[in-house]
């Protein structure tokens, strides 16, 4: 394995772990929880549940109201 490779690895792995923690975050708060519980439900069409909370018109904010 190649130094380069070795480092992308790494970065790949800091990623997967950021991301994690974060969805992980998301997860406790209501507002948010409620978008992760949608896309985990196998009943719910994934494209159709983004392109609707796409054009809800929430903000990031939505959560501190």
């Amino acid at each position: 394995m190649t130094q380069e490779t070795a480092a992308q690895n790494i970065k790949n792995q800091l990623k997967f772990i950021f991301v994690n923690e974060k969805v992980e975050e998301f997860k406790k708060k209501p507002v948010h929880r409620k978008f992760y519980w949608g896309l985990e439900r196998l009943s719910v069409e994934k494209e159709k549940f983004l392109a609707w909370l796409c054009s809800s018109g929430l903000k990031g904010e939505t959560e501190s109201f």
